[in-house]
């Protein structure tokens, strides 16, 4: 195990090697996409601030803070002409499975009934384990490496599960952040939350503008000023990653085009194509190990 060049390698040897992989940016361009969707991500910032449009929230993340995407997640970062800093981590399932076995306390933690923000100040625990860990990866091969590289992995990844623990100190919610620094974000999150509830549903655009009281074109200036992305794209986007979430699961397509809020097959194919770059059969078998 070391630490790896660029963004692409380090993925590729996670999904390869089914274990975990890790990487120093230094100024990297968000422009770049660097959250995958098939594996696990731990980004720890220590760049100037940027948002992050995951699912229906949008977080502020800051110097010091540290975020985790599950598998199968949208994610798109806003603005993308940024550079940014920090330590990135990517964990495949498998291998998560396998260290974890004894542990519940991921999937209590990054699985909860209840919505998950992704965002966390880490205590200094786990910032101290996660650079220990980089440590040990980056140490040379000597006899026994993997064993310690496992046990730090495993320290960091419980440390990281205690970090993100529901509590007032620790989490931080993008409600927050807004009001804190006095941004009006508030209402938009009422309106990602309503296009999360309905966007299965084949609701027109006319409804979210009624709903809201907004003309089309007012609506489609906040959402494209505040995600950087149109409203469209992200509708499309999201239907996809509920339908990556049912394939692996074992559903088969059929029954789940309704679900996902797509009427024809040859409209699914077209979008499952190019917001994945692969069929769904080949997702299927690419993934279906996991």
């Amino acid at each position: 195990m070391h630490i790896f060049a660029s963004v692409p390698d380090a993925f590729e040897h996670c999904l390869s090697s089914k274990s975990f992989s890790f990487i120093r940016l230094k100024e990297h361009p968000l422009s770049e996409p660097f959250f995958p969707s098939d594996v696990y991500t731990v980004f720890y910032s220590d760049s100037a601030p940027f948002n992050m449009l995951i699912h229906n929230h949008i977080y502020r993340i800051t110097q010091g803070t540290i975020l985790i995407i599950r598998p199968f997640e949208y994610v798109h970062p806003h603005p993308c002409n940024r550079q940014i800093s920090g330590f990135l981590m990517f964990v495949h399932p498998a291998y998560l499975n396998n260290l974890l076995q004894y542990h519940n306390n991921w999937n209590a933690c990054i699985h909860p009934e209840q919505d998950f923000l992704h965002l966390r100040f880490p205590s200094a625990a786990t910032v101290s384990s996660l650079k220990h860990l980089y440590e040990q990866v980056n140490s040379t091969h000597e006899f026994g490496s993997g064993f310690y590289t496992n046990h730090a992995c495993l320290e960091f990844l419980l440390s990281l599960c205690l970090s993100f623990r529901t509590s007032p100190e620790t989490e931080l919610r993008p409600e927050q952040f807004y009001a804190e620094h006095n941004i009006s974000s508030l209402p938009f999150e009422t309106i990602l939350s309503c296009i999360d509830a309905h966007f299965t549903q084949n609701v027109t655009h006319d409804f979210f503008c009624k709903a809201f009281y907004v003309s089309e074109s007012h609506l489609y200036r906040i959402f494209k000023n505040h995600t950087g992305i149109t409203l469209n794209n992200y509708i499309n986007a999201r239907k996809i990653s509920l339908m990556q979430n049912r394939l692996i699961k074992g559903h088969n397509i059929a029954e789940s085009l309704s679900v996902c809020g797509f009427r024809e097959y040859s409209t699914f194919l077209k979008a499952f194509k190019k917001h994945t770059g692969c069929t769904p059969t080949e997702f299927i078998s690419r993934n279906k190990t996991l």
